[in-house]
């Protein structure tokens, strides 16, 4: 096997690792998902992002729910101008995978706030907007 072609090859192997392993948390955690994106590189390096969706007291359960089976988190609410722009995210990782967890805010969600919100005040939003 040349150089060209074990690159692709070990691409391959590390995105079916990775889908295999999110699938396997997903399961094992009883975790709700509207999408799964899986990214990967030449190296043995992947990332995924996931998408939760609902009412806002749903999407903030999810949210919290994810936030509970991953290490390393932070979170990172994402204020927009326009509508649709705004979102809130957990970043974490497992079994050596980066994960983002992203649940989408509407204009109402967001009212009232002026710029983008980091960890500890993000983890009390959560909490006082879950179901």
């Amino acid at each position: 096997m040349t150089a060209t072609t074990a690159a692709p090859a070990a691409m391959w192997d590390e995105i079916t690792r990775a889908t295999n392993s999110i699938r396997e948390h997903i399961e094992q955690n009883n975790l709700w998902t509207s999408s799964v994106t899986v990214f990967t590189t030449r190296s043995s390096s992947s990332r995924v992002e996931i998408r939760v969706s609902g009412e806002l007291s749903e999407s903030c359960a999810r949210l919290l729910d994810w936030r509970d089976t991953l290490t390393n988190t932070w979170l990172y609410m994402r204020v927009g101008r326009e509508p649709g722009e705004s979102d809130v995210s957990v970043f974490g990782r497992f079994a050596g995978t980066a994960v983002t967890v992203t649940a989408p805010l509407g204009e109402e969600d967001v009212s009232g706030l002026s710029g983008n919100q980091l960890g500890e005040w993000v983890l009390d939003w959560l909490h006082t907007h879950a179901g």
